[in-house]
């Protein structure tokens, strides 16, 4: 029973001492580090009053010690695993104030756990001798780094009395990334927890002589945050009327493709993974027609001109009303036949290409109860399909002629249970000798190119061992052999990310060697680039800032005849690297996501078709108003493919015309209404959809006598006497 009033006494005491202390130290302004330094210096005036009391004095002590270690030093800017290109300047933010601050310091070192510390190129606000709470500390001009590393920033407080007075985080520094790259989240990004699943799209869009980089972003912290399609520069620079905020996270790569033929410029297809799915023109603005309510589900568009009329045709795969295959005309209308009910969602994007040799392209798609479809432009079934593969497909077919007799096979991964999966099937569905191959990993992209250079087409494809966490990648021989040095496989510690590959591989020659490389990317946080033999390439692995779900694309998108590898990564971010190879597009086996910009899955280099050759133009320089002028075009196809033709007058445009033999030459009629200079824009497309460049030709109407009077005049001026001849010349 004597305790109780001791209990209460204490109580009394610790309130006493606590209200001394709180009127004593909290002034009516002033921050939390002065007012905790206050206390600090106070407390020692109310030690023996405590023990007097029979109070230990470690419990204020450890109390006090415990507020002061909230201010230990914080960088909160840049974040550990972020990457940097060699030569940036890096804002450092964060908190550089303790008790008794005196000054602050920021150090560099190489390495995971440096050994040794660097300022060089350090620059501190103020000197570093005043405190900051949450604000720009200073910044770090990297260009003294010469080699691709992680590298530490410390931050240091010198005190004397506590131990807890660094902090420091870990970045990775790469001197090959491109300039204003990476790009993303936090900065040109916004939103929360940005993460980049969806393959890199590259074209030259708006037709200024770089390719521009399309792509989707989500915010998987707080959905609808940031689900954005954007569309970037060389540069990293956002282009006019982008992005463009959507519903649903964009996990689908956009697709460009010239759909409106009145306009030289490609547009841009988007949306996916949403309610609605959009056609903007390259400066963001709607096309007529769009949007169209249907549900995509991540589901790539493609697209190709089924029907041979000159236009090009969007194909969408949906996840409602049991799975339908929409086929769209450019202007938003679907297209006879269409659409079709499947009875099963259908989740990834559909392939095409003319499988039975009918002049037609093919639709080629996998369902969710595993079943492999085709079907023909008109919707009805092709021969011999579908076919079962297994229980679930998440991935586009790919269509190679593997075997090189000429005609096509579909490559198809699936299984969700085990088997998980390649199959490849002949054009009528019959099974390829020596397929299934079992990969052990489901929902992966395959790809396929000659990655040995002996005239056959490899197999490529993320991959596991069954039932167990170890992570492979194969490569097989069109037979279904394993290529010599392949897999390779990721070992794994149990403590580890396991280094699954999803992403479908691209292949090229990235080094300049003229054999070309596999590049794809990976959960632990890399890009990998192998040699034909499974050996690394230089310079490789590439490390990114989080897992890589998007598949890369190989291009020069800065024109400088170099070549570029672009990828999205799983912090958000768009990364750019410059390589030292040269760029040759007939190198390129597979350049990006489903072989080419349309999404057609198609390898086409089996037929190693060609573009055609820009068209020559033949007709009047010059003419008058209202006058109706012919011009002629002709333009050959290396592979004697027939040519249909764009023209681009100046003033209006033309439809596709029919198409014609190669080296025919046709004749056009047009009339300019208005007096001006125009320039002739026209270009050549072969059956394969492979357009030319532009050809120019320059016509004035009318024509210009301005420049022939200046010549007279000149030629007067050279010789008075003859110009004193002709003023003596009177004009009745």
């Amino acid at each position: 029973m004597n305790n109780k009033p001791n209990i209460l006494y204490k109580i009394l005491v610790i309130g006493i001492v606590i209200l001394f202390i709180g009127t004593n130290a909290i002034p009516s302004t002033g921050n939390k580090i002065n007012i905790l330094e206050k206390q600090t210096n106070e407390l020692p005036k109310y030690m023996d009053l405590l023990s007097l009391h029979g109070f230990d004095n470690g419990f204020f002590i450890t109390k006090n010690q415990h507020d002061l270690n909230l201010l230990s030093p914080v960088i909160d800017f840049p974040l550990t695993r972020e990457v940097f290109r060699v030569g940036d300047i890096i804002e450092i933010n964060g908190t550089a104030s303790m008790p008794g601050f005196q000054y602050y310091i920021i150090e560099w070192g190489i390495g995971k756990n440096p050994t040794e510390w660097f300022t060089e190129g350090v620059t501190l606000i103020n000197n570093g001798t005043v405190e900051i709470i949450n604000g720009t500390l200073g910044f770090w001009d990297t260009s003294s780094v010469t080699d691709a590393n992680f590298y530490n920033i410390k931050l240091t407080v010198p005190v004397e009395v506590f131990e807890q007075n660094e902090a420091t985080v870990s970045i990775y520094l790469d001197p090959t990334l491109h300039v204003n790259f990476p790009f993303g989240w936090p900065h040109e990004i916004q939103g929360t927890q940005v993460t980049i699943w969806s393959p890199i799209a590259l074209s030259d869009i708006n037709d200024d002589g770089y390719q521009e980089i399309g792509f989707g972003t989500i915010s998987v912290e707080s959905p609808g945050d940031n689900n954005n399609d954007y569309v970037i520069d060389h540069m990293g620079n956002i282009l006019q009327g982008w992005p463009k905020n959507l519903y649903a996270i964009q996990g689908a790569s956009l697709t460009f493709a010239d759909i409106d033929t009145s306009t030289s410029n490609k547009e841009v297809i988007g949306g996916m993974w949403g309610e609605e799915v959009y056609v903007w023109y390259d400066n963001g603005t709607l096309v007529d027609g769009w949007p169209t309510n249907i549900y995509a589900s991540r589901a790539t568009p493609s697209v190709n001109d089924i029907d041979c009329d000159g236009d090009l045709e969007i194909i969408i795969p949906t996840t409602d009303g049991g799975g339908i295959i929409y086929v769209f005309h450019h202007d938003g209308t679907i297209a006879d036949g269409w659409p079709v009910l499947i009875g099963s969602p259908v989740r990834r994007g559909v392939s095409t290409a003319d499988i039975d040799k009918d002049g037609f392209p093919e639709l080629l798609f996998g369902d969710q109860d595993g079943f492999v479809y085709a079907l023909h432009h008109d919707g009805s079934y092709v021969d011999g399909w579908p076919q079962l593969a297994t229980d679930i497909i998440k991935s586009s077919p790919v269509i190679a002629d593997i075997e090189g007799d000429g005609d096509l096979e579909v490559i198809m991964c699936s299984g969700f249970a085990q088997p998980r999966i390649i199959s490849i099937w002949h054009h009528d569905g019959t099974m390829v000798d020596g397929w299934p191959q079992e990969n052990g990993l489901p929902f992966v992209q395959p790809s396929v190119g000659d990655i040995d250079n002996d005239g056959n087409l490899e197999i490529l494809a993320g991959g596991s061992i069954p039932n167990k966490p170890y992570a492979r990648f194969f490569v097989w021989h069109h037979d279904g052999t394993i290529a010599d040095g392949w897999p390779i496989e990721f070992p794994w510690d149990e403590t580890q990310e396991i280094d699954y590959i999803y992403a479908q591989p691209v292949i090229g020659d990235i080094d300049g060697d003229t054999d070309v490389e596999i590049i794809v990317g990976s959960y632990k946080d890399k890009l990998y680039a192998w040699h034909h033999d499974a050996t690394n390439v230089t310079g490789f692995p590439k490390i990114i800032g989080n897992s890589v779900d998007s598949t890369a694309a190989i291009g020069d998108i800065d024109n400088d005849n170099l070549v570029e590898i672009v990828v999205g990564g799983d912090d958000g971010k768009i990364y750019v690297w410059d390589l030292e190879g040269t760029y040759n597009s007939s190198n390129i086996q597979w350049p990006m996501f489903q072989y080419d910009q349309h999404h057609t899955g198609l390898y086409s280099k089996e037929t190693d078709n060609h573009l055609p050759f820009p068209p020559s133009i033949n007709g009047p320089t010059g003419g008058k108003p209202g006058i109706e002028y012919d011009y002629t075009f002709n333009s050959t196809d290396p592979d004697g493919d027939s040519i249909m033709y764009f023209i681009d007058w100046g003033d209006t445009t033309t439809e596709w015309t029919e198409f014609s033999s190669s080296g025919e030459e046709i004749t056009l009629k047009h009339t300019w209404d208005k007096i001006g200079d125009y320039q002739i824009k026209a270009k050549a497309k072969d059956i394969h959809n492979y357009e030319s460049d532009w050809a120019e030709f320059d016509v004035n109407i009318p024509r210009n006598r301005i420049s022939v009077n200046l010549i007279f005049l000149r030629f007067l001026a050279r010789f008075p006497i003859i110009e004193k001849m002709f003023s003596l010349i009177k004009i009745y």
